[in-house]
């Protein structure tokens, strides 16, 4: 395990494309997991402690709920983020990334791809972590709600770096 991982406090044989969301450090309480309103924050404490990307979290709290549009450009992914009254929008740049996957949990918390076309609407939460010196994304999207497994799907971006405007 290297340096960075650990500091994650992730396995490396951790990608959340398929098997099973518990194997998840924050989304599987958004998925699975029932537990005590204090233990939820004081791992989630936990884990935005773990999050190497500062800029990133100087703007966390406004992106739940937030309207979202996600575009290709060239070899980045870009996430738009419009306040609730379009007043202000941030960008979130993700550099050299690529989409991954489009996946949905089932009721037993497997893991399985989502193989139709989705429209993210709003951001829900996401979980960053690195696998095999990669890193990655996993953002729960809000639109409309599916009917293969339970709540939204999410969408998993490798990634090299991460901009924000």
């Amino acid at each position: 395990m290297d340096a960075r991982s650990g500091a994650l406090g992730l396995s490396r044989k951790m990608l959340l494309t398929y098997g099973n969301i518990r194997k998840s450090r924050i989304l599987k309480y958004m998925y699975c997991e029932d537990i005590d309103d204090n233990l939820y924050f004081k791992k989630l404490e936990d884990y935005e402690k773990s999050i190497p990307y500062k800029q990133f979290l100087s703007i966390r709290e406004f992106l739940h709920d937030a309207d979202i549009e996600i575009k290709k450009n060239k070899n980045d992914i870009s996430i738009y983020a419009f306040t609730r009254n379009k007043t202000k929008c941030y960008k979130i740049i993700f550099k050299n990334a690529k989409i991954l996957s489009l996946n949905c949990v089932k009721r037993n918390g497997h893991i399985s791809r989502l193989n139709r076309n989705y429209r993210p609407l709003q951001y829900g939460y996401e979980e960053f972590y690195e696998n095999n010196g990669k890193n990655y994304i996993s953002i729960i999207i809000f639109g409309k709600k599916i009917k293969k497994g339970i709540y939204y799907p999410f969408i998993t971006i490798e990634f090299e770096n991460i901009e924000i405007i």
